[in-house]
């Protein structure tokens, strides 16, 4: 059986059509995250904390960093959190309860991080809870997996670097943090 000359052309340009949209990459043009890991999570507004002085049962020990990045905890006044590690806001903390308490003992504990956002091409876009290792593939996988239409390889991430959301390309190895906002790029 036989194509007539001009069907086939037709088809072989519809293949190469299609093949080019699987082959562009929609995030060729950002540059790439770098795959660093969270070393420490870094307290910002949003989170919420437990803090807990041991032998001061009296204390309300669940906080949220508000949106100037403090809380205000009783007998230590407006606490800045905003950047600082679990480990640093102790010292913070008991530095402050010092002028109140004998040798205060501090814990702090991340209760609730920061989200991550998954949109695009994934079958339930959203904001999900963070979790520590955290990569692309994770955040798709939380977001229920790619759509019919989704770039399986190329996806963008938004991240904040020093305040300003900056968009970069990124692999499905590529390490999350909590506030990114995970792009699954979709075939048009």
């Amino acid at each position: 059986m036989s194509m007539k000359p001009w069907f086939r052309v037709v088809g072989v340009l519809a293949v190469a059509w299609l093949a080019a949209g699987c082959v562009n990459n929609p995030a060729s043009g950002l540059p790439p995250l770098q795959a660093e890991p969270l070393a420490a999570y870094q307290l910002d507004t949003g989170d919420q904390i437990r803090v807990v002085v041991f032998g001061e049962d009296t204390i309300p020990q669940d906080y949220r960093i508000d949106e100037k990045g403090q809380f205000s905890m009783p007998l230590a006044g407006a606490v800045s959190a905003k950047g600082m590690t679990t480990a640093q806001l102790e010292g913070e903390i008991a530095k402050k309860l010092k002028n109140m308490l004998v040798n205060p003992n501090v814990s702090v504990q991340v209760v609730t991080t920061r989200p991550i956002y998954v949109v695009g091409g994934v079958n339930n876009p959203g904001a999900y809870p963070y979790a520590k290792d955290m990569t692309v593939l994770n955040a798709i996988a939380v977001g229920g997996g790619f759509t019919e239409l989704a770039h399986k390889d190329y996806f963008g991430v938004t991240r904040q670097v020093n305040g300003v959301p900056k968009e970069f390309r990124a692999t499905r190895d590529t390490p999350i943090h909590p506030d990114d906002t995970v792009y699954v790029y979709e075939l048009y």
